[in-house]
Protein backbone atom coordinates (compact mmCIF):
# COMPACT_ATOMS: atom_id res chain seq x y z
CA UNK A 1 0.00 0.00 0.00
CA UNK A 2 1.06 3.54 -1.03
CA UNK A 3 2.33 5.94 1.83
CA UNK A 4 -0.80 8.30 3.23
CA UNK A 5 -2.98 6.16 1.28
CA UNK A 6 -6.47 5.03 2.21
CA UNK A 7 -6.97 1.39 1.76
CA UNK A 8 -11.07 0.50 0.81
CA UNK A 9 -12.18 -2.92 1.49
CA UNK A 10 -14.83 -3.49 -0.39
CA UNK A 11 -17.53 -6.11 0.19
CA UNK A 12 -19.70 -6.74 -2.11
CA UNK A 13 -21.55 -10.05 -0.91
CA UNK A 14 -23.04 -12.33 -2.04
CA UNK A 15 -26.31 -12.84 -0.04
CA UNK A 16 -26.49 -15.71 1.65
CA UNK A 17 -23.06 -16.09 2.24
CA UNK A 18 -22.68 -14.71 5.94
CA UNK A 19 -22.95 -10.93 5.24
CA UNK A 20 -25.16 -10.82 7.86
CA UNK A 21 -22.59 -12.11 10.92
CA UNK A 22 -19.37 -9.77 9.23
CA UNK A 23 -21.60 -6.83 9.07
CA UNK A 24 -23.39 -7.00 12.69
CA UNK A 25 -19.50 -7.73 13.64
CA UNK A 26 -18.00 -4.61 12.37
CA UNK A 27 -20.90 -2.69 13.24
CA UNK A 28 -21.05 -3.38 17.18
CA UNK A 29 -17.20 -2.76 17.32
CA UNK A 30 -16.81 0.43 14.90
CA UNK A 31 -14.98 2.38 17.90
CA UNK A 32 -13.05 -0.57 18.92
CA UNK A 33 -11.44 -1.05 15.07
CA UNK A 34 -11.11 2.86 14.84
CA UNK A 35 -9.14 3.34 17.99
CA UNK A 36 -6.69 0.19 17.90
CA UNK A 37 -6.47 -0.91 14.34
CA UNK A 38 -7.10 2.89 12.30
CA UNK A 39 -9.84 1.07 10.40
CA UNK A 40 -12.89 2.50 9.97
CA UNK A 41 -16.52 0.69 9.31
CA UNK A 42 -18.40 3.87 8.51
CA UNK A 43 -21.38 5.19 9.98
CA UNK A 44 -22.75 8.01 7.13
CA UNK A 45 -25.78 9.15 9.33
CA UNK A 46 -23.21 10.62 11.84
CA UNK A 47 -21.04 13.66 11.84
CA UNK A 48 -18.30 11.40 13.49
CA UNK A 49 -18.17 8.37 11.14
CA UNK A 50 -16.55 6.41 14.06
CA UNK A 51 -19.67 6.53 16.35
CA UNK A 52 -22.97 5.13 16.50
CA UNK A 53 -25.16 2.21 14.15
CA UNK A 54 -25.23 1.57 11.08
CA UNK A 55 -25.39 -2.23 9.80
CA UNK A 56 -24.55 -2.04 6.65
CA UNK A 57 -24.09 0.56 3.91
CA UNK A 58 -26.94 -0.77 1.53
CA UNK A 59 -29.42 2.42 2.51
CA UNK A 60 -26.76 4.60 2.21
CA UNK A 61 -26.03 3.84 -1.42
CA UNK A 62 -29.66 2.74 -2.30
CA UNK A 63 -31.16 6.06 -1.46
CA UNK A 64 -29.03 8.40 -3.30
CA UNK A 65 -29.86 5.67 -5.97
CA UNK A 66 -33.49 6.97 -6.12
CA UNK A 67 -33.01 10.46 -6.06
CA UNK A 68 -30.78 9.42 -9.46
CA UNK A 69 -27.92 11.55 -7.07
CA UNK A 70 -24.37 10.24 -7.51
CA UNK A 71 -23.08 13.55 -7.07
CA UNK A 72 -24.60 14.11 -3.98
CA UNK A 73 -23.67 10.17 -3.09
CA UNK A 74 -20.08 10.97 -3.99
CA UNK A 75 -20.52 14.19 -1.63
CA UNK A 76 -21.53 12.47 1.31
CA UNK A 77 -18.18 10.00 0.78
CA UNK A 78 -16.34 13.15 1.07
CA UNK A 79 -17.18 13.77 4.30
CA UNK A 80 -15.91 10.47 5.49
CA UNK A 81 -13.01 10.29 3.80
CA UNK A 82 -11.77 13.72 4.97
CA UNK A 83 -12.20 12.07 8.61
CA UNK A 84 -10.10 9.40 7.55
CA UNK A 85 -7.18 11.46 6.32
CA UNK A 86 -7.54 13.70 9.70
CA UNK A 87 -7.35 10.53 11.98
CA UNK A 88 -4.66 8.61 9.89
CA UNK A 89 -7.07 5.72 8.73
CA UNK A 90 -5.65 3.32 6.32
CA UNK A 91 -8.42 1.06 6.49
CA UNK A 92 -11.86 2.34 5.29
CA UNK A 93 -14.50 -1.23 4.98
CA UNK A 94 -17.37 -0.82 3.10
CA UNK A 95 -19.97 -3.70 3.53
CA UNK A 96 -23.41 -4.38 1.04
CA UNK A 97 -24.98 -6.80 -0.66
CA UNK A 98 -24.56 -5.30 -4.26
CA UNK A 99 -23.07 -7.75 -6.09
CA UNK A 100 -26.04 -7.60 -8.33
CA UNK A 101 -27.02 -4.28 -8.42
CA UNK A 102 -25.70 -3.10 -11.82
CA UNK A 103 -25.07 0.22 -11.72
CA UNK A 104 -22.85 -0.27 -8.08
CA UNK A 105 -19.85 -0.71 -9.53
CA UNK A 106 -19.95 2.50 -11.69
CA UNK A 107 -20.58 4.68 -8.87
CA UNK A 108 -18.25 3.09 -6.44
CA UNK A 109 -15.39 3.11 -9.91
CA UNK A 110 -15.82 6.67 -9.82
CA UNK A 111 -15.45 7.17 -5.88
CA UNK A 112 -12.40 5.02 -5.72
CA UNK A 113 -10.62 7.16 -8.81
CA UNK A 114 -11.64 10.64 -7.02
CA UNK A 115 -10.27 9.90 -3.54
CA UNK A 116 -7.41 7.86 -5.10
CA UNK A 117 -7.97 4.74 -3.64
CA UNK A 118 -6.47 1.31 -2.76
CA UNK A 119 -9.00 -1.05 -3.57
CA UNK A 120 -9.90 -4.86 -2.86
CA UNK A 121 -13.07 -5.59 -3.74
CA UNK A 122 -13.93 -9.24 -1.48
CA UNK A 123 -16.72 -11.51 -2.73
CA UNK A 124 -17.86 -14.94 -1.29
CA UNK A 125 -19.38 -17.12 -3.22
CA UNK A 126 -21.72 -19.87 -2.81
CA UNK A 127 -21.79 -23.02 -4.87
CA UNK A 128 -25.23 -23.06 -6.56
CA UNK A 129 -27.00 -25.52 -5.63
CA UNK A 130 -26.88 -24.62 -1.81
CA UNK A 131 -27.07 -20.96 -2.70
CA UNK A 132 -30.75 -21.94 -4.01
CA UNK A 133 -31.78 -24.07 -0.91
CA UNK A 134 -30.67 -21.13 1.37
CA UNK A 135 -32.39 -18.63 -1.11
CA UNK A 136 -36.08 -20.73 -0.88
CA UNK A 137 -35.49 -20.21 2.98
CA UNK A 138 -35.01 -16.51 2.89
CA UNK A 139 -36.99 -15.76 -0.38
CA UNK A 140 -38.39 -18.05 -2.45
CA UNK A 141 -40.87 -19.47 -0.45
CA UNK A 142 -42.50 -15.79 -0.37
CA UNK A 143 -42.91 -15.97 -3.99
CA UNK A 144 -46.88 -16.29 -5.01
CA UNK A 145 -46.08 -18.31 -8.36
CA UNK A 146 -43.16 -20.45 -6.29
CA UNK A 147 -45.01 -23.26 -4.12
CA UNK A 148 -41.71 -25.37 -4.71
CA UNK A 149 -38.10 -25.02 -4.50
CA UNK A 150 -37.81 -26.23 -7.96
CA UNK A 151 -40.16 -23.55 -9.10
CA UNK A 152 -37.93 -21.15 -7.52
CA UNK A 153 -34.77 -22.88 -9.36
CA UNK A 154 -36.10 -22.50 -12.94
CA UNK A 155 -37.05 -19.07 -12.11
CA UNK A 156 -33.63 -17.87 -10.80
CA UNK A 157 -29.96 -17.40 -12.69
CA UNK A 158 -27.37 -18.33 -10.55
CA UNK A 159 -24.31 -17.88 -12.95
CA UNK A 160 -22.19 -16.00 -11.05
CA UNK A 161 -19.66 -15.51 -14.16
CA UNK A 162 -21.92 -13.63 -15.82
CA UNK A 163 -23.12 -11.48 -12.97
CA UNK A 164 -19.66 -10.68 -12.02
CA UNK A 165 -19.17 -8.59 -15.73
CA UNK A 166 -20.83 -5.22 -14.73
CA UNK A 167 -17.54 -5.17 -12.19
CA UNK A 168 -15.10 -6.78 -14.76
CA UNK A 169 -16.64 -3.59 -16.88
CA UNK A 170 -14.80 -1.22 -13.96
CA UNK A 171 -12.25 -3.14 -12.14
CA UNK A 172 -9.03 -5.21 -13.22
CA UNK A 173 -9.43 -8.81 -11.75
CA UNK A 174 -6.56 -7.96 -9.81
CA UNK A 175 -8.87 -5.65 -7.03
CA UNK A 176 -10.96 -9.25 -6.41
CA UNK A 177 -10.52 -10.98 -3.40
CA UNK A 178 -12.65 -14.12 -4.43
CA UNK A 179 -13.78 -16.39 -1.75
CA UNK A 180 -15.73 -19.96 -2.24
CA UNK A 181 -17.83 -19.80 0.42
CA UNK A 182 -17.36 -23.33 2.32
CA UNK A 183 -15.70 -24.79 4.97
CA UNK A 184 -12.83 -26.33 3.31
CA UNK A 185 -11.85 -22.31 2.20
CA UNK A 186 -13.30 -20.78 5.57
CA UNK A 187 -13.32 -22.56 7.96
CA UNK A 188 -16.28 -22.25 10.53
CA UNK A 189 -16.52 -18.87 11.20
CA UNK A 190 -16.50 -16.40 8.33
CA UNK A 191 -15.80 -13.22 10.86
CA UNK A 192 -12.67 -15.05 10.92
CA UNK A 193 -11.76 -14.97 7.75
CA UNK A 194 -13.12 -11.80 6.46
CA UNK A 195 -11.20 -10.19 9.47
CA UNK A 196 -8.07 -11.91 8.22
CA UNK A 197 -8.47 -10.61 4.56
CA UNK A 198 -8.60 -6.72 5.80
CA UNK A 199 -5.29 -7.49 7.70
CA UNK A 200 -7.04 -8.01 11.25
CA UNK A 201 -6.29 -11.23 11.74
CA UNK A 202 -6.30 -11.70 16.14
CA UNK A 203 -9.23 -8.79 16.11
CA UNK A 204 -10.67 -9.35 19.85
CA UNK A 205 -14.48 -7.88 19.16
CA UNK A 206 -17.14 -7.85 21.05
CA UNK A 207 -19.05 -10.78 19.78
CA UNK A 208 -22.68 -9.24 18.66
CA UNK A 209 -26.01 -10.41 20.36
CA UNK A 210 -27.56 -12.94 18.48
CA UNK A 211 -30.61 -11.48 16.44
CA UNK A 212 -32.26 -11.69 12.87
CA UNK A 213 -30.08 -8.51 11.77
CA UNK A 214 -27.47 -10.00 13.00
CA UNK A 215 -27.69 -13.48 11.52
CA UNK A 216 -29.55 -15.99 9.28
CA UNK A 217 -30.43 -19.06 10.65
CA UNK A 218 -31.89 -21.53 8.97
CA UNK A 219 -35.02 -23.92 9.83
CA UNK A 220 -35.99 -27.17 9.55
CA UNK A 221 -37.63 -28.22 6.55
CA UNK A 222 -41.15 -28.53 8.31
CA UNK A 223 -40.79 -24.92 9.42
CA UNK A 224 -40.04 -23.94 5.38
CA UNK A 225 -42.91 -25.19 4.54
CA UNK A 226 -45.05 -23.56 7.03
CA UNK A 227 -43.37 -20.37 5.73
CA UNK A 228 -44.39 -21.37 2.49
CA UNK A 229 -47.78 -22.02 3.10
CA UNK A 230 -48.06 -18.74 4.81
CA UNK A 231 -46.83 -16.25 1.77
CA UNK A 232 -49.93 -14.57 1.60
CA UNK A 233 -49.02 -12.98 4.75
CA UNK A 234 -46.04 -11.30 3.48
CA UNK A 235 -46.08 -7.92 1.20
CA UNK A 236 -43.22 -9.53 -1.08
CA UNK A 237 -39.42 -10.78 -0.47
CA UNK A 238 -38.09 -8.46 1.31
CA UNK A 239 -40.58 -8.49 4.05
CA UNK A 240 -38.88 -11.02 6.47
CA UNK A 241 -41.79 -10.44 10.04
CA UNK A 242 -42.52 -13.56 9.70
CA UNK A 243 -38.42 -14.85 9.60
CA UNK A 244 -38.20 -13.19 12.55
CA UNK A 245 -41.05 -13.95 14.65
CA UNK A 246 -39.66 -17.45 13.72
CA UNK A 247 -36.20 -16.59 14.47
CA UNK A 248 -37.64 -14.85 17.91
CA UNK A 249 -39.82 -17.80 19.16
CA UNK A 250 -38.65 -21.25 17.82
CA UNK A 251 -36.67 -23.91 19.46
CA UNK A 252 -32.97 -24.32 19.00
CA UNK A 253 -33.88 -28.17 17.56
CA UNK A 254 -36.01 -26.20 15.05
CA UNK A 255 -33.13 -24.22 13.19
CA UNK A 256 -30.13 -24.60 11.32
CA UNK A 257 -26.43 -23.02 11.98
CA UNK A 258 -25.81 -20.98 8.33
CA UNK A 259 -24.09 -23.03 6.63
CA UNK A 260 -25.58 -26.41 7.67
CA UNK A 261 -27.18 -27.84 4.50
CA UNK A 262 -31.00 -28.47 4.11
CA UNK A 263 -31.17 -31.40 2.14
CA UNK A 264 -33.85 -30.43 -0.07
CA UNK A 265 -32.74 -31.22 -3.34
CA UNK A 266 -32.12 -34.59 -4.12
CA UNK A 267 -28.56 -35.58 -4.80
CA UNK A 268 -30.22 -35.83 -8.50
CA UNK A 269 -31.52 -32.32 -8.57
CA UNK A 270 -28.02 -30.95 -6.39
CA UNK A 271 -25.66 -32.91 -9.79
CA UNK A 272 -28.14 -31.83 -12.32
CA UNK A 273 -27.92 -28.12 -10.91
CA UNK A 274 -24.15 -28.23 -10.33
CA UNK A 275 -23.69 -28.94 -14.24
CA UNK A 276 -25.67 -26.08 -15.70
CA UNK A 277 -23.36 -24.11 -14.07
CA UNK A 278 -20.37 -26.06 -14.07
CA UNK A 279 -19.01 -24.21 -17.61
CA UNK A 280 -19.65 -20.99 -16.28
CA UNK A 281 -17.69 -21.93 -12.84
CA UNK A 282 -14.59 -23.24 -14.25
CA UNK A 283 -14.48 -20.33 -16.81
CA UNK A 284 -14.99 -17.61 -13.75
CA UNK A 285 -12.03 -19.92 -11.83
CA UNK A 286 -9.73 -19.71 -14.44
CA UNK A 287 -9.98 -16.65 -15.31
CA UNK A 288 -9.00 -15.29 -11.62
CA UNK A 289 -6.62 -17.93 -11.68
CA UNK A 290 -8.54 -19.63 -8.62
CA UNK A 291 -6.55 -22.60 -7.60
CA UNK A 292 -6.45 -25.66 -9.75
CA UNK A 293 -8.93 -23.60 -12.08
CA UNK A 294 -12.25 -24.92 -9.32
CA UNK A 295 -14.47 -22.50 -7.87
CA UNK A 296 -15.80 -24.91 -5.56
CA UNK A 297 -13.63 -27.95 -3.68
CA UNK A 298 -16.44 -29.41 -1.65
CA UNK A 299 -16.78 -32.97 -2.51
CA UNK A 300 -19.79 -33.42 -5.29
CA UNK A 301 -22.77 -35.71 -4.02
CA UNK A 302 -23.06 -39.13 -4.95
CA UNK A 303 -25.85 -39.97 -7.25
CA UNK A 304 -26.75 -42.86 -5.35
CA UNK A 305 -26.45 -41.09 -1.78
CA UNK A 306 -29.43 -41.87 0.37
CA UNK A 307 -31.78 -39.23 0.11
CA UNK A 308 -35.85 -39.08 1.59
CA UNK A 309 -37.79 -36.63 -0.60
CA UNK A 310 -39.98 -34.84 1.60
CA UNK A 311 -43.34 -36.27 2.84
CA UNK A 312 -44.92 -32.86 3.34
CA UNK A 313 -46.63 -31.46 6.78
CA UNK A 314 -48.99 -33.54 9.01
CA UNK A 315 -51.08 -32.46 12.55
CA UNK A 316 -48.45 -34.28 14.12
CA UNK A 317 -45.50 -32.00 13.07
CA UNK A 318 -47.26 -29.11 12.99
CA UNK A 319 -49.00 -29.20 16.56
CA UNK A 320 -45.49 -29.60 18.35
CA UNK A 321 -44.05 -26.22 16.41
CA UNK A 322 -46.68 -24.16 17.84
CA UNK A 323 -47.32 -25.31 21.26
CA UNK A 324 -42.88 -24.73 21.38
CA UNK A 325 -43.78 -21.43 19.87
CA UNK A 326 -46.92 -20.64 22.28
CA UNK A 327 -44.38 -21.80 25.28
CA UNK A 328 -42.08 -19.24 24.03
CA UNK A 329 -44.11 -16.64 23.86
CA UNK A 330 -45.98 -17.37 27.31
CA UNK A 331 -42.14 -17.58 28.91
CA UNK A 332 -41.62 -14.10 27.53
CA UNK A 333 -45.37 -12.70 28.52
CA UNK A 334 -44.50 -14.03 31.63
CA UNK A 335 -40.58 -12.46 31.62
CA UNK A 336 -41.89 -8.64 30.77
CA UNK A 337 -44.72 -8.84 33.31
CA UNK A 338 -42.22 -9.50 36.34
CA UNK A 339 -40.16 -6.46 34.95
CA UNK A 340 -43.31 -4.25 34.77
CA UNK A 341 -44.26 -5.12 37.89
CA UNK A 342 -40.82 -4.74 39.10
CA UNK A 343 -40.77 -1.49 37.68
CA UNK A 344 -43.80 -0.01 39.27
CA UNK A 345 -42.73 -1.08 42.87
CA UNK A 346 -39.22 1.14 42.07
CA UNK A 347 -41.56 3.78 41.10
CA UNK A 348 -43.43 4.13 43.67
CA UNK A 349 -40.68 3.32 46.32
CA UNK A 350 -39.00 6.40 44.61
CA UNK A 351 -42.30 8.25 44.99
CA UNK A 352 -42.56 7.39 48.60
CA UNK A 353 -38.99 8.34 49.33
CA UNK A 354 -39.57 12.06 47.50
CA UNK A 355 -42.51 12.65 49.64
CA UNK A 356 -40.70 12.72 52.91
CA UNK A 357 -42.13 10.01 54.64
CA UNK A 358 -38.80 8.32 54.98
CA UNK A 359 -37.38 11.23 56.28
Amino acid sequence: MKANKIKLFLHIGQPKTGTSAIQSYLNYNRVKLFKEHYALYPNFNNKNPALGSMHNHAQFFMSYKVKNDKPGCISSFSNCIRFCRKHHINKLIISNEGFKWHWWPEWMKEIVNIFDLDLEIILYLRRQDKWLESGWKQWGHKIPECNTIQDYEEQTNCDWNKAIIPWLNHFDKSSFIIRPYEKTTIGDNIVIDFMTITGIPNFQGVIPPTTSLNSNNGFSRDVIEILNMCKGLVKNTNDHRLLEFMERRLPPELKKDPMNEYNIFSSEERLRIIHKYNDSNIKLAKYFSLKDNILFHEPLPESDEKWEPYPGLSLEKVIPIFIAIALNQEKEITRLSRISIRDLFIKKIKVFINSGRLS
